[in-house]
């Protein structure tokens, strides 16, 4: 048997055959956005939000993206018959992990996948389970990050905040009225900018 790895046209078709096959089981598995704004919208940088929905992007084999994505589902199917729960009210909609119940306490439960384990819960993840929280009337919730190479975990506790959940909502608002106006909000989380696949279009539109 011979083993040759000199073959450049063969290797570069092979390797197009990978990445185009990540690129559709990402857009798969991406949800379409409604009128209404997400969850994950409002809880993240209004600013990438704003342009994810003016602009498209072209397809780019995101590994990063495809591995979240297949751990927490492989996962998330095993957890509990309650996953993928919808929650909406005339502002926001979105999708909680699941609903678990230990020694008869309910949870939101989220899983989240990281490149490395934090010391605390990121404060966006925060914002988000606090609405799915709020939406399905429970007062816990535990956000578990799984560690993509080697599957270390970490799990964080998190209390309803019915503050936080006013102020979520308040940013929602604001950034459906931007995308009515046409104008980019000002709100910006800078820590995301470095991994922003709009960095350069929201620097151009900057005031």
């Amino acid at each position: 048997m011979t083993i040759r790895s000199d073959n450049a046209d063969l290797i570069s078709n092979v390797l197009k055959l990978v990445d185009n096959a990540v690129i559709k089981y990402n857009e798969a598995n991406q949800r379409t956005l409604s009128d209404k704004i997400h969850v994950t919208e409002a809880c993240g940088c209004l600013r990438y939000a704003y342009f994810r929905r003016k602009y498209k992007l072209e397809g780019e084999p995101n590994y990063t993206t495809f591995m979240g994505i297949a751990i927490h589902d492989s996962i998330l199917k095993f957890i509990s018959d309650k996953t993928e729960i919808h929650v909406e009210n005339d502002i926001i909609e979105g999708y909680a992990d699941a609903i678990i119940e230990i020694n008869g306490q309910k949870y939101v439960f989220e899983l989240k996948t990281v490149k490395k384990l934090p010391t605390k819960p990121y404060k966006s993840h925060i914002e988000q389970v606090n609405c799915y929280m709020n939406m399905l009337g429970i007062d816990k919730a535990v956000i578990v990050y799984v560690q993509r190479s080697d599957g270390k975990k970490t799990v964080f506790v998190v209390d309803r905040d019915p503050d936080l959940f006013t102020v979520t909502l308040d940013k929602a608002r604001y950034l459906k009225k931007c995308l009515e106006d046409n104008k980019p909000p000002k709100i910006r989380d800078e820590s995301f900018c470095f991994m922003c696949p709009f960095r350069k279009i929201c620097e151009k539109e900057s005031d």
